[in-house]
């Protein structure tokens, strides 16, 4: 991974590292209401190769009024993201075209982990909690990801959204450190 980008709307906004959604110490973002947000993105130091997993622990407190995800970026364009709304029952993915709901519901102050494997032949698979996906065929083709973003929208005054360890599962291996 290369190094973290950091951003967020107002002084009602931002990030630390302590306790968080995910129940114990993490990098955490809060954003109040009225259109505030934080956020953290990380660029890989490579693509994401086909046959390569990215995976992350997620959680958040009881209260999201906004939203809250995590995408997926070619170059800075989204390519996957992974997301709750707000006055929604469950976590929603968009690879594209539409949002879609996963089944896994909303269930504050749990670490959840997430992976998102690049398949070889070009589609994706997930597991999220308990939801999970195979083999889906992205609405907009994935030609490249390179990068990540943690993002928390109007979340709500006292509430966060933490983020727990990023790591990228590769296939691939280097002989002789060459």
């Amino acid at each position: 991974f290369g190094t973290w980008t950091l951003s967020n709307s107002e002084t009602s906004s931002g990030r630390y590292i302590g306790e968080t959604g995910l129940g114990f110490d993490t990098f955490g973002l809060y954003s109040d209401n009225s259109g505030n947000f934080s956020a953290a993105e990380r660029n890989l130091i490579s693509d994401l190769k086909m046959g390569e997993k990215i995976s992350v622990d997620v959680g958040h407190t009881a209260t999201i009024n906004g939203e809250i995800f995590l995408q997926l970026l070619n170059d800075g364009v989204v390519v996957f993201t992974l997301k709750f709304v707000g006055g929604t029952s469950d976590w929603q993915i968009n690879d594209g075209g539409s949002d879609f709901a996963i089944g896994q519901s909303y269930s504050a102050n749990t670490s959840l982990s997430f992976t998102f494997t690049y398949n070889e032949d070009g589609t994706y698979s997930y597991t999220f909690g308990d939801a999970s996906g195979n083999n889906f065929t992205a609405a907009s083709a994935i030609s490249s990801i390179n990068s990540i973003k943690f993002q928390s929208s109007n979340q709500g005054a006292g509430q966060n959204y933490g983020v727990n360890n990023l790591a990228i599962n590769s296939k691939y291996t280097i002989a002789n450190n060459t």
